[in-house]
């Protein structure tokens, strides 16, 4: 549904009691044709003017893509279509871009010259992984990587005039991801073993390799590291202490660590990127994998200071974070549930406007929406209080104007031309607008717009309501008591068909309702196998739901229902004596087909001594086979399982919903997000639960 550059300010509390920053959000890339999932691998530098630029992988096409705004507006590049993960961008002493990355498994470099890009391939090999790049003040270009992942070696490759001859650093603890920056003419490299076990540093003395020789190694279930040097040229590194999912940060003093815990709030750490200003203050841009939420920690105020910066969307994968001339913070990023690449500033500014929305009573007026237009943009939703108020603006024009269904506001908006000092009491009166609301969208399961649907209320205070461009539709100002919408569209079929709100007694937000063409059939189909691959056979699959049937499997186990119309459905699998997973196995607003939806089977039971237990985590799923996780809850609460690649890349969500205590099964048919069959190599499966927090690995073996 995004289909132009959208730009928002978010403005949110550092502490309790201090002002408001204020980050100002772009969506700079949303794709273009069927290349529409564009992010990924996002690498940013700020050049001297203050000015952007981002390389980052367009996944749909496989190239590697370049943007900037140093016109003044944002203008991407194709670079290489012929791949582009692992990006990294530098810039030489003119503002041009330097890029490494990885095509085809092999590490290429992209250099721009102020008119054309020169493409070169520095390293050839089926798995490199891991590249950084840095340019020195003698525009001399460094990069750093691994030649196979989780085997290593870790090397590294030099442009001055011409490149150097690869050198192969060291295998120590089978190298991944690295970071490389310069002291002076010498590159330091921080790497990452296999595993994530271990924080390894590489550093050039001017005559030789030193590998963990000062500084020591940061043992112990280290992921997603950045590395930079301070002032005294010891490096200072950002990290995810991933077998308790924090995200700590680490500074050599010369003879030893010291180590903070930054932020310790459930499932975070995630993509850490770092900076450090010219006080050595760090800058750290992260994800809270819990909430899908980008944050920023920084510790220039003396403690840690921590930050949400952005909450809309899947966004904080992928982060790179950069400071300008002013060390103010930027950071790029990828927005994974809306599939594009999104660009966050600090903005500085000293003065609030602030005030409440009250009736002529003086009763507060909450959950009406405050935007703010002008010199920045944003919006802010009255609090109980009928309390708003915008933080951090600088001197120049605004306009401030209240919204809220069926209320008209006096003044209907007020002008500041400009805001030269910190207002309060910038209040409105309201008059009209009681009542709740009943408001969401209508979609295909894509998520683009249905217009046109009719959207009948019954019950109380009966109505109707069609959807405009965006799928839109509201019902305001409804008094307590009994409701239900129902949606009709000629030659659609809407999931749910209808909803029923009992005792009305609050706002009903993102009642969303998924449609699709009406006749629009698909099928469930795959096979039932024990842990080895082989067939179980008079397996009895039955099917619930929207429709019923059931399906005795045959000598290949395989299983099919045919020709399903648009709804929900459940598939479980019985047979004497055995036990099978997933079973039942749940199809929301099942709308296309379904195929390798493979059921393993055991016979008796599985006994779970631990938390997690994996069964067929070596597999090969080109032959059907499938991996089986079995895990405890001690107490009811949210479930996640997830798997990832080597470099943090999620491929698959196996689970995600509420679950009793007790013990479960899922299983991974060796997908991706696209339902694609990856490539050989080693996975992480991360589990989290009441009382589970924990990583495993899964081979792919073909």
């Amino acid at each position: 549904m995004l289909n132009k550059i959208l730009k928002k300010i978010i403005f949110l509390a550092l502490l309790a009691g201090t002002a408001y920053p204020v980050w100002n959000i772009e969506t700079i890339d949303t794709g273009t044709g069927v290349n529409t999932d564009v992010g990924w691998y996002s690498s940013l530098a700020i050049d001297g003017s203050g000015y952007a630029h981002v390389s980052y992988l367009s996944y749909n096409n496989n190239d590697l893509m370049y943007i900037t705004n140093k016109t003044g507006s944002w203008v991407k590049t194709t670079v290489d279509t012929a791949g582009g993960y692992q990006t990294s961008i530098a810039l030489d002493t003119s503002g041009y871009p330097n890029i490494s990355y990885i095509a085809g498994g092999n590490l290429k470099h992209a250099g721009w010259n102020g008119s054309t890009w020169t493409l070169s391939t520095r390293a050839s090999a089926d798995n490199t992984c891991g590249t950084a790049i840095v340019v020195d003040g003698s525009n001399n270009i460094h990069i750093s990587y691994s030649e196979s992942w989780g085997s290593g070696p870790l090397k590294y490759e030099k442009y001055a005039g011409s490149w150097n001859a690869t050198t192969s650093i060291t295998n120590l603890d089978a190298p991944m991801d690295s970071s490389i920056a310069m002291n002076g003419a010498n590159p330091y490299i921080a790497y990452l073993g296999n595993g994530g076990d271990a924080v390894h540093f590489a550093r050039w003395n001017g005559s030789a390799w030193l590998v963990d020789g000062g500084p020591t190694a940061i043992a112990n279930s280290c992921f997603y590291t950045s590395m930079k040097l301070n002032s005294s040229n010891n490096p200072c590194v950002s990290y995810q202490k991933w077998n308790t999912a924090d995200l700590r940060y680490a500074v050599w003093g010369g003879a030893s660590w010291t180590t903070q815990d930054v932020d310790t709030a459930g499932d975070t750490g995630w993509w850490t990127s770092l900076a450090l200003d010219g006080s050595n203050y760090a800058h750290i841009s992260y994800q809270d994998h819990a909430s899908w939420d980008l944050k920023y920690a920084t510790n220039k105020t003396g403690g840690w200071v921590i930050n949400k910066v952005d909450s809309n969307g899947g966004v904080g994968y992928c982060t790179s974070i950069k400071l300008d001339g002013s060390g103010n913070p930027h950071i790029s990023y990828y927005d994974v549930a809306n599939k594009v690449l999104k660009y966050a500033k600090w903005i500085n500014g000293t003065y609030t406007i602030s005030g409440y929305l009250r009736d002529s009573g003086s009763t507060p007026i909450f959950n009406a929406v405050v935007f703010l237009s002008g010199g920045a943009t944003g919006n802010y939703v009255s609090d109980a209080t009928g309390y708003y108020e915008f933080t951090g603006l600088s001197a120049t024009n605004f306009t401030i104007t209240p919204a809220l269904a069926g209320t008209t506001f006096s003044p209907s908006n007020r002008a500041y031309t400009p805001a030269s000092s910190t207002l309060a009491n910038q209040n409105f009166t309201g008059a009209g607008g009681t009542g709740y609301f009943i408001r969401g969208y209508v979609t295909d399961p894509d998520g683009v717009p249905i217009n046109n649907v009719l959207v009948s209320l019954s019950g109380t205070a009966p109505g109707s309501y069609t959807t405009t461009s965006t799928g839109y539709y509201e019902f305001t100002g409804l008094a307590t008591g009994n409701y239900s919408t129902t949606f009709v569209k000629s030659g659609w079929s809407f999931a749910p068909a209808s909803n029923s709100y009992t005792s009305l007694n609050a706002n009903q937000e993102s009642q969303n309702v998924i449609g699709v063409a009406a006749g629009t059939v698909s099928f469930i189909r795959g096979y039932v196998k024990d842990a080895n691959g082989k067939p179980i056979i008079d397996t009895v699959i039955s099917l619930s739901g929207s429709l019923t049937a059931s399906y005795t499997t045959k000598a290949d186990g395989y299983y099919e229902f045919l020709s399903l119309s648009f709804g929900s459905y459940l598939v479980t699998a019985v047979k004497t004596g055995w036990t099978f997973s997933p079973s039942p196995k749940a199809y929301t607003n099942l709308y296309k087909n379904k195929d390798n939806q493979n059921i393993s089977g055991f016979y008796g039971t599985v006994s779970v001594s631990n938390d997690v237990k994996i069964i067929g985590n070596i597999f090969n799923p080109a032959n059907g086979e499938i991996t089986t996780i079995w895990y405890n809850t001690a107490s009811a609460g949210r479930v996640s399982i997830r798997v990832y690649s080597s470099d943090g890349i999620l491929l698959r969500e196996l689970v995600n919903e509420e679950k009793a205590a007790g013990t479960y099964t899922t299983t991974w048919a060796g997908t991706n997000l696209e339902d694609q069959v990856t490539a050989s190599g080693i996975y992480y499966l991360k589990v989290t639960a009441p009382g589970v927090n924990t990583v495993k690995k899964i081979c792919i073996v073909k």
